[in-house]
């Protein structure tokens, strides 16, 4: 049979190990759903299969995992979820089309890539080369599945669903370091596949040399500029990625809808003729089937079917109105000719026509940051920036793939409503038996070398012991130092566990090292070492190692006398004892501890519980907070690894934007949490945990996922559609908004102009319901609108607000400024004038000045604080400072100031630090704003008035100062001719005391001083405030309803000659500091060099930058955005980044958050890259130094050269209510208050007359699910 661009498909891939793929069907557009179908509980495999035909797909396609289903050499198992059989006969039950994706590597972040441990075993053996062995045993799998679909006439000749198959995966990517022998390898399994003759093509994914009649396919985010090496071959895609596999130490990776239907547009737009989604579902990594290593057990991709099988909202509506509309126009795109226009600014136009066809048009905005308006054939057509608009019959628009009308629905865990969990979980227990393995008995093999641990236990557990003894003299102390290939080691001498360390991510050979105490005689020194999946891609990946291989294993002595342990004699045993018992059967004769309190954060511990199972048919989940790592299994079935211990990296969590190329980190969310707190239960009535690392399993519960919240923002003339998926019903509507609602799902508001009507309406048709649906235009809502739009006028005194990046900045108050000059006085008796040193500080009444003539002088008191952005509101309290002033006089100061009495705002560039905040409020007795702080300053002023009331005795008066028991004293100013003055001190901080001082008694709280003017009575005490408390409220804007009033306009930075190095202000072959290259003219610097490369190739860009701020840019697209924490301003910015062949331009943006203003020689602290190093890394650490390459320099933003934020500025900005958000390097302007605003008072900006909308109105919902 042979494959003609005369079908257009969509297709998913499952993780049964089995994908979709069409023959007949390559007469018509296909869609396919990819999953790999071993992911999947088998009672899932026909609700997915509706729920991809209701998505609008044509085909299902799967891997087939060769280690699971030999997992040892002949003996196979196709049998509960391994039924590759029985799913690809549910496909065909669902009507859909089947592609089989043999390989028999997979890839898939699966373990090992799928391919069985125990071909290592095998003398002679090379993986994935032209090697004999190899090929024997590959050619009896491959041979094994194609009989198998074969005898059940599964195969599309024979009236089956199987439309395409595939040998090999993805060789093309990594087949240079095999050389001619990888070429010859290639072209073997292409004779394999052709001589099954099963009537079907054959496809090689990634595999641009793959030998005719074999179809080279492409994978990727994008694959529009593909093109098949043969002129007769169809454009395949067999894997577009929806999301993103995750790994332990990695937030929640996701792609928008948008972005993912954008890819699809273009793919058919460029005469695609089959897309598949990877993964449509993802599912989950039952067992020990994870790769990477440092995969998740959640394998959910963000793919438009959960892990759990719910639909993900708005993906999976998004893409099946894409789907619909693609099929629209199948016949134009089946045998249409084919027109393309290229137009300026990234514009461009595909028009599908021909003899008895409808024509059909795609519109095409590939930039990346401006929308744009097209005029095509007459008619305006809006296109957001990276979008795509599809004509069907290239005069109406139908669907864009920015515009996003599908409901969003937002998922909630809900508690298990059959019991009280986690109270009414009763668990049992037992410790695993470590006796037998920490001593050496029964080992299951013993050599003289440290072996590879895959190929010691030929990956039949994690777990591998590798155990020896060593004798000593004495009992004495070493150092225990084990270098292993990971990924975890816990070590055991004499049977006590010493220590334990896992690898972190990437880096999986470290060196454990802890101290040890020997005996006399001999001791046993037992290393469990533990696997997180085994590497799964890469040339030779196979022979990464694992474990202990090689050692060396040292004890080291306190005089670095060493004893080598490597070449000892080893024992060795695979895996837990519990493991090998399978305590995790129901049907076990393992003893369990019952009643009493269980152990918790004990490692190697198993628990075992029974409970209900959650009420409905909601997918189950079991919640392991609280637990450390291990393994857990339902009713005896593996869920998988649990590791909810392990945090992920707290940075890369920001604004989701989907504009641009995608990348995998660019939007994330989970950030500092645990990496995996949820796993799929399946329907559980048994758990059991295997708790390797110590973990506390109280708080464990059961819950079931649902639909939370319902939301929708349609545009005016679609359906507005909610679906609570499943039982539950709309129960009650939060918003219903028509006309021009704000903001997104979870905070939508009312508009300025809304149909009063539009509530109850929506009410009435969804409330109550689990599915309504709404046609949305104006016969359904009419047209009388609650116009509460605020209109521009004259009169008013307008502010235009002008901030960069999102922040607003407002000009309110003014700094304070203290002036420290050097006080001269004349000597009195010498006649020179010399000057005073003065003391600045919290507490000043210690100070002495150097000269015994000199007035004491305290020039700061510091009232408060300054503030840092990472740093919460500092305060110092009114009761504190008084004390402060008045210990000062009381110990016979002359002049006091306060820093600051008003700290005020550092406007412009004028903050240091680095990272003081814009605010200097400095908690001082008048606030920023200018607003008086109570009580701080009523309590200085009455501290004030009493100060200066015995002002002459303070100035004339000697002082007598007497200091009593627990820390109480007294200071009595007095003279011939002034009325004497007193001060009662209380130094003592917790305790509060009565003193009997000159016949009456004054009670004084602690850390406080009482002032008596006249030594009688008590006038002040620092701590007895009697100022009144105001507490400062924000009051909305009475002149006009903010927010909802301003009307933004926008527009991106340029940022294009800086990404490309164009018109730089000068240029270097150092990197140069970024204080002496820009004297500070503004906080940013580029800094931008090129690299050339013989080929396309991924690498790590890498650098070290003195801070603040990093934004990479390679060949212009932003890869990267980090910020040092407060205090640690080096730090080292490393991203992956694919280089194109030839040329590359890498532009770093380095930003300042204020200069160093403080310290020795604090002047010289660096700022920007300078001296580097940056360096790009490949995947062989071959590195690239671009240290002293030729570098171009450019200081400042192209916006603020403009003086864009000045209202005689002649910069063009963008109007309309749909301006961006979450969109970095973007200038924001709004109007406050009225008229010298730039914004246009026209009809383009505010609409023909109040609340005309008619062409751009929407309705946004959001509703509840109960």
């Amino acid at each position: 049979m042979t494959v003609e661009r005369s079908s257009l498909m969509a297709t998913a891939e499952f993780y049964f190990l089995a994908p979709f793929t069409i023959p007949e069907a390559l007469q018509r557009i296909k869609v396919s759903f990819g999953t790999a179908f071993l992911l999947l509980l088998q009672i899932m495999w026909p609700d997915l299969m509706q729920k991809a035909k209701e998505g609008g797909l044509d085909a299902i396609e799967t891997y087939v995992f060769w280690n699971a289903h030999e997992p040892q050499r002949g003996q196979y198992n196709f049998e509960g979820n391994l039924d590759l059989i029985r799913f690809i006969k549910e496909i065909q039950n669902a009507g859909l089309y089947a592609i089989l994706r043999i390989g028999p590597y997979v890839c898939a972040e699966w373990n090992y890539g799928g391919l069985p441990a125990w071909l290592r075993q095998i003398p002679g053996l090379q993986m994935r080369t032209n090697n004999q062995p190899f090929k024997d045993e590959m050619q009896k799998f491959v041979t094994l599945i194609v009989d198998m679909v074969k005898k059940e006439s599964l195969l599309a000749p024979q009236g089956g669903p199987i439309i395409i198959t595939q040998i090999e995966n993805e060789y093309g990517n990594v087949q240079g370091p095999y050389g001619n022998a990888g070429k010859e390898y290639i072209k073997w399994c292409a004779k394999l596949a052709e001589s099954y003759q099963i009537g079907v093509p054959w496809i090689m994914c990634q595999q641009p040399d793959a030998p005719q009649p074999m179809i080279n396919t492409c994978n990727g985010f994008y694959c529009d500029n593909f093109t098949p090496n043969n002129s007769t071959s169809p454009k395949l895609w067999t894997e577009n990625w929806t999301g993103w596999f995750k790994a332990w130490d990695k937030p929640d990776p996701h792609r928008l809808a948008e972005d993912l239907a954008y890819s699809v547009a273009r793919f058919f737009q460029s005469s695609g003729t089959l897309q598949n989604y990877y993964m449509y579902h993802g599912g989950t990594n039952f067992g020990r089937t994870t790769g990477g290593p440092y995969i998740t057990t959640t394998y959910d991709y963000d793919a438009p079917l959960d892990e759990y099988g719910n639909i993900r909202q708005p993906k999976w509506g998004h893409l099946k109105n894409l789907h619909a509309v693609i099929k629209k126009m199948e016949k134009a795109l089946t045998y249409g000719n084919a027109e393309t226009t290229e137009l300026d600014n990234g514009l461009l136009v595909t028009k599908f026509f021909g003899i008895g066809v409808v024509p059909g048009c795609f519109l095409v905005n590939k930039n990346k940051t401006d929308d744009a308006t097209l005029d095509f054939e007459g008619t305006k057509y809006f296109l957001p920036a990276w979008s795509v608009s599809i004509l069907p019959d290239c005069k109406q628009e139908v669907y864009n793939t920015a515009k996003v009308n599908a409901q969003t629905s937002i998922m909630v865990k809900k508690s298990n409503q059959a019991e009280a969990e986690p109270t009414s979980l009763i668990w049992s227990w037992k410790p695993e038996d470590l006796s037998k393995a920490v001593q050496g008995l029964e080992p299951d093999f013993t050599t003289n070398t440290l072996r590879d641990q895959i190929l010691a236990s030929v990956d039949a557990s994690d777990y591998l012991w590798y155990i020896t003894s060593v004798n000593v003299s004495e009992d004495q102390q070493m150092s225990l130092q084990v270098n292993t290939a990971g990924h975890i080691l816990h070590a055991f001498v004499n049977g006590d566990l010493i220590g334990s360390e896992y690898a972190p991510n990437g880096k999986f050979s470290f060196v454990f090292e802890k101290d040890v105490v020997l005996n006399q005689e001999m001791n046993i020194i037992a290393l469990l070492s533990a696997t997180v999946g085994l590497k799964n891609y890469g040339p030779y990946y196979e022979l990464m190692p694992a474990g202990i291989v090689g050692g060396p294993v040292k004890l080291i002595g306190n005089y670095n006398d060493t004893i080598d342990l490597s070449f000892s004699k080893w024992s060795y045993k695979v895996g837990l004892n519990g493991e090998k018992q399978q305590v995790y059967l129901d049907n076990s004769n393992s003893t369990w501890n019952t009643g009493g309190i269980f152990p918790k954060k004990v490692p190697f511990t198993w628990y075992k519980t029974t409970f209900q199972a959650p009420l409905g048919s909601d997918p189950v989940v079991v919640d392991l907070l609280g637990m450390g790592k291990g393994t857990a299994w339902v009713n005896g079935q593996s869920l998988g690894r649990f590791w909810p211990s392990y945090l992920t990296w707290s940075g890369g969590c920001g604004p989701c934007d989907y504009r641009g190329p995608f990348q995998s980190n660019g939007c994330q969310t989970g950030c500092g949490e645990p990496a995996q707190r949820w796993y799929h239960a399946g329907e559980p009535n048994t758990l059991v945990l295997f708790e390797e690392a110590g973990g506390d399993p109280s708080q464990v519960n059961f819950q079931t996922v649902i639909v939370g919240i319902v939301c929708a923002n349609v545009v005016e003339g679609n359906i507005l559609t909610l679906s609570c998926q499943g039982p539950q019903k709309i129960s009650a509507l939060q918003v219903a908004s028509f006309g021009d609602p704000q903001g997104t799902c979870g905070s939508f508001q009312i508009g300025t102009c809304n149909v009063d009507s539009a509530y109850g309406i929506v009410r009435q048709a969804c409330v109550g319901q689990a599915t309504c649906s709404i046609l949305v235009d104006e016969k359904t809502f009419g047209s009388r609108f609650d116009d509460t739009k605020e209109h521009i006028g004259s009169g008013h005194n307008r502010n235009s607000v002008v901030p960069f990046g999102g922040k607003t900045t407002q000009f309110k108050g003014l700094r304070v400024i203290t002036v420290y000059p050097a006080v001269p006085f004349d000597d009195e008796t010498t006649g020179q004038r010399r000057h005073i040193n003065t003391c600045n500080g919290f507490y000043c009444d210690s100070i002495t000045p150097n000269n015994s003539t000199s007035p004491k002088l305290w020039t700061e008191n510091w009232t408060g604080w300054f503030k840092a952005w990472d740093k919460p509101d500092p305060h110092r309290f009114a009761e504190d400072l008084g004390y402060s002033v008045a210990r000062f006089f009381q110990s016979s100061g002359t002049l006091q100031n306060y820093y600051m009495y008003r700290g005020g705002t550092n406007f412009g560039r004028t903050t240091g630090g680095p990272y003081i905040t814009t605010t200097y409020d400095y908690d001082a007795p008048i606030d920023e704003c200018g607003n008086i702080r109570q009580p701080k300053w009523g309590n200085l002023k009455n501290l004030h008035a009493v100060i200066k009331k015995m002002e002459k005795a303070l100035t004339y008066g000697n002082a007598k100062a007497t200091k009593l028991v627990n820390r109480l004293s007294v200071t009595k100013f007095f003279d011939i001719a002034v009325v004497p003055g007193c001060f009662l001190a209380n130094k003592n901080k917790t305790d509060d005391a009565t003193l009997d001082f000159e016949g009456t008694k004054y009670f004084l709280p602690s850390w406080s001083v009482s002032i008596l003017p006249d030594c009688k009575q008590e006038v002040y005490n620092t701590a007895k405030v009697n100022a009144q408390t105001s507490i400062m409220v924000k009051k909305p804007n009475q002149a006009e309803a903010e927010p909802t009033s301003l009307m933004w306009s926008w527009k991106p930075e340029d940022l294009s000659k800086a990404v490309q190095g164009l018109e730089p202000d000068f240029t270097t072959n150092t990197l140069r500091d970024q204080i002496l290259a820009s004297v500070d003219a503004s906080d940013y610097l580029w800094y931008i060099t090129s690299v050339n490369v013989s080929q396309d190739e991924q690498m790590s860009l890498q650098m070290n930058t003195a801070g603040h701020i990093l934004h990479a840019f390679v060949n212009g697209d932003l890869i990267g955005s980090e910020y040092a924490p407060n205090g640690k301003f080096s730090f080292v910015f490393e991203k992956e980044v694919v280089l194109n062949q030839e040329m590359n331009v890498i532009a770093l943006l380095s930003a300042t958050v204020g200069l160093k203003n403080y310290g020795p020689y604090y002047e010289l602290m660096p700022a920007g890259i300078v001296g580097g190093p940056v360096k790009l890394i490949g995947n062989y650490n071959d590195t690239i130094d671009l240290s002293f390459s030729k570098w171009s320099y450019k200081v400042g933003l192209n916006g603020k050269k403009q003086q864009v934020y000045l209202d005689n500025s002649n910069s063009s900005w963008n109007t309309g209510d749909m301006f961006p958000k979450k969109v970095p390097f973007t200038w924001y302007k709004a109007c406050v208050g009225q008229a010298t605003c730039s914004v246009p008072m026209d009809e383009k900006t505010f609409g023909a007359s109040q609340c005309n909308y008619s062409s751009s109105r929407r309705l946004a919902v959001q509703a509840t699910c109960a």
